[in-house]
């Protein structure tokens, strides 16, 4: 059969011309075809506050985006290594839901801290506590040539992310761990990720 998979369509800019508040939005019309859980084309939401003069590499994000777990997910579909995510990417990654997210960027080092409804991907939030994703990566080769001169030997990161829900009445227990390495020069690139899970089908559901 022939098929469109995606038809991604992003908004981003600065509002008001100030590069410190900027938006972005995308949506995505036959996602609403492809998969018949979502009742909205609606992919990205939110609103950010970058170069904050009290705190500088850092930005902060508001609204819906991308959870930070697992490095494949967080990359744009066009950027992928193969035409379909992995297993790890589509049952951990690729999700997204409402929250609050800092993130602190340096040219050695990442980090991703996010406080989250919990509830996904346009839904209201369906209690009163709230998700924790965070996700940390280190780059050692950049840092070591910021201390001595190294030739040209290409990029390693290597990284860490997790999410954690705790457990309230009917709202059970969610975890997730997982690590990650990557490593590009010229051509060339392999990666590794690995993570694991834990949480109930539903509510009533045994762990």
């Amino acid at each position: 059969r022939f098929r469109i998979r995606r038809t991604e369509l992003r908004f981003a800019g600065d509002l008001l011309g100030d590069e410190r508040f900027k938006y972005t939005v995308m949506i995505d019309p036959v996602q609403v075809q492809e998969d018949n859980t979502r009742r909205s084309v609606l992919q990205d939401a939110f609103f950010t506050i970058d170069h904050m003069p009290f705190l500088p590499y850092h930005k902060l994000d508001l609204g819906q985006y991308k959870l930070p777990l697992t490095e494949e997910s967080l990359r744009s579909s066009a950027k992928l290594d193969t035409a379909e995510r992995s297993l790890i990417g589509r049952t951990f990654g690729d999700q997204r839901d409402i929250g609050a997210m800092l993130t602190g960027d340096w040219p050695a080092a990442t980090y991703q801290l996010g406080v989250f409804n919990g509830s996904g991907q346009n839904q209201a939030d369906a209690n009163d506590q709230k998700d924790l994703a965070g996700r940390v990566v280190v780059r050692p080769l950049k840092a070591l040539e910021d201390v001595v001169d190294v030739p040209e030997i290409g990029t390693f990161e290597v990284g860490t992310a997790g999410y954690y829900r705790k457990d309230r009445g009917t709202t059970r227990e969610k975890k997730r761990l997982g690590y990650e390495a990557r490593y590009e020069y010229k051509n060339l690139r392999l990666s590794w990720e690995h993570m694991f899970g834990q949480g109930t089908a539903s509510g009533n559901a045994t762990t």
